[in-house]
């Protein structure tokens, strides 16, 4: 480009398995382990020109490994993701980002950083989308696991009681929760209303449950589920 002049950039794709393509697979990088890294090597290979300016449509801000690894991240979750409401608000902050917004890179590179992990008051976290948030996709991934748990304890078929606060998406929470639970062998228990913790605690043993799941955040900040 001539001095001052906007960048330029063209991006093309090649095909895994297309002649003159090799990749080689390498360690997955700490930001996003559960997508896989490699290095690719290139032959006198046909590939295909994407539509568009390569800067502004997919690189800008994504211009380091790890951003363009959040990138692909955002791209999956976005598929994954049965909720209008987080999809819309990922498109946003995506959308801020590639236009230059550091609040939005800030938000995804945080909700992106890694998954929610378990403590002391259970998986709590702020609500929106990414690993890193407490959401849908994050509850039936935690719903999938205990099912798994469960039946390789050899408790399927057993009843898991699920109850829920008064919390923005709490029941949402619950129902995805018990739908899992149910497509996995369990017979889940579903509270018609919310209900304090105590009383869920309460089900487990009085209609004997092999396990219970209590969708709340206690005394978090409003803004966060768990």
């Amino acid at each position: 480009e001539a001095p001052g002049a906007a960048p330029h950039l063209s991006l093309c794709v090649v095909y895994n398995g297309s002649p003159g393509v090799r990749i080689e697979p390498l360690p997955s990088l700490p930001l996003m382990p559960d997508i896989g890294h490699a290095r690719l090597y290139l032959e006198q290979v046909h590939c295909e020109r994407l539509a568009g300016d390569g800067w502004d449509a997919y690189v800008k801000p994504f211009r380091s490994i790890e951003d363009l690894h959040v990138l692909a991240a955002i791209t999956a979750w976005l598929t994954d993701d049965p909720d209008p409401a987080t999809q819309l608000a990922l498109t946003h902050l995506r959308d801020g980002a590639r236009d230059g917004d550091p609040s939005a890179l800030a938000e995804i590179t945080d909700a992106f950083a890694g998954p929610l992990t378990f403590g002391t008051a259970g998986l709590r976290g702020a609500l929106g989308p990414g690993p890193g948030r407490m959401n849908r996709v994050v509850v039936a991934r935690a719903a999938a696991g205990l099912a798994g748990y469960l039946v390789d304890q050899g408790l399927a078929g057993g009843r898991v009681i699920v109850g829920y606060d008064a919390r923005y998406n709490s029941d949402v929470f619950a129902a995805d929760t018990a739908e899992i639970l149910a497509g996995a062998g369990l017979k889940p228990l579903l509270c018609h209303q919310h209900q304090p913790t105590p009383v869920v605690a309460f089900g487990i043993r009085h209609y004997g449950c092999v396990a219970g799941v209590i969708v709340t955040a206690s005394h978090n900040p409003p803004k966060d589920n768990g």
